[in-house]
């Protein structure tokens, strides 16, 4: 799973689209698992609708449960920070385990946050 995350990144990262690069964060969730998995921030130049297709392809591939994804792309880096913030926040509220995707050196983790 840890290598799936690493080309997730890398995979929207260098998306072509004529889109401006901007940061973002995608996150799944698995209401029956009550679960929810959120990326660190990155930036993209893909759309919404291919970030989040490209992103559940990915989960697909590692056979991770979800029922929906986001990937938000929040207008500043503050923005996205703040949107992270919220998004963890709710959802440990909700009852949900919230699992953060991070780098360690050049590959994305995955660690209870």
């Amino acid at each position: 799973m840890r290598g799936l995350f690493g080309a997730l990144v890398l995979g929207l990262a260098m998306t072509p689209a004529s889109h401006a690069a901007q940061d973002r964060f995608c996150i799944a969730f698995s209401f029956a698992g009550r679960i929810t998995y959120i990326t660190e921030p990155f930036t993209s130049r893909a759309s919404q609708a291919d970030a989040e297709a490209y992103f559940r392809n990915q989960l697909d591939s590692a056979q991770v449960r979800y029922d929906a994804v986001q990937c938000p792309a929040p207008e500043s880096n503050a923005g996205t920070q703040a949107s992270l913030a919220t998004a963890r926040s709710f959802n440990a509220k909700m009852g949900f385990k919230v699992l953060t995707l991070r780098f360690s050196g050049n590959q994305l983790v995955l660690s209870r946050r």
